[in-house]
C-alpha cells in the first residue's frame, strides 16, 4: 500500500509535498543522472499518479519541466530550493547527532521531518552554534558555560 504524502500547507508557497518532490528528484539525478516519475514514485512510495498531479503543480510554478512520459527536470529555481532543503536537512542532522547526541539515523530522519519548517535564520544560528564549538574544540577545549550563554544571547 502506497503511503499518503502529508500536505501540511504552504511553506513559501510550496507545501511539504512538493519540497520533497524537489529534493527526491534532485538526490536521483545526482544518482541516475536522469528521473523519470516511477523513480520519484518508488522513491516516496506513492503513487505514480499522486507524483504526476505533484509534477503538474511543480512545473506551473517553473521549477520542473516535465512532458508526459519524458524525463523530470529541475529548471534553476527547483535546483536551488531542492538543495536549500537538503543544506537544512543535512545542518540540523549534524547539529541533532553533534551537539545534542541524538543517533545519527535519529537525527536524519527528524531533520527531514523539520526541514520543511525550520527558518533559514535558525539554520544560520545551528551554524554558527556548531562552528563556537568546533573552535574550541580544536583548541582542545571544552565550549564554556559562559562562551555558550554569551553566543546565546549575542543574536549576530
Amino acid at each position: 500500500m502506497k503511503k499518503q504524502m502529508r500536505n501540511t500547507g504552504p511553506r513559501g508557497d510550496l507545501t511539504e509535498a512538493m519540497e520533497m518532490y524537489l529534493k527526491t528528484i534532485l538526490q536521483i539525478q545526482r544518482h541516475r543522472q536522469v528521473a523519470r516519475v516511477r523513480d520519484i514514485s518508488e522513491s516516496l512510495d506513492i503513487s505514480m499518479s499522486t507524483v504526476t498531479t505533484g509534477l503538474k503543480a511543480l512545473a506551473s510554478r517553473d521549477l520542473i519541466h516535465h512532458d508526459r512520459y519524458d524525463y523530470v527536470q529541475l529548471t534553476e529555481g527547483g535546483k536551488k530550493r531542492a538543495e536549500e532543503l537538503i543544506y537544512k536537512c543535512e545542518v540540523m542532522a549534524k547539529f541533532f547527532a553533534d551537539c545534542l547526541g541524538v543517533e545519527e539515523g535519529i537525527a536524519r530522519s527528524d531533520a527531514c521531518l523539520m526541514e520543511h519548517v525550520v527558518s533559514k535564520e535558525t539554520i544560520n544560528r545551528m551554524v554558527k552554534f556548531m562552528e563556537c564549538v568546533r573552535e574550541d574544540t580544536k583548541k582542545g577545549r571544552n565550549p564554556s558555560a559562559e562562551k555558550l550563554r554569551r553566543f546565546v544571547q549575542h543574536k549576530k
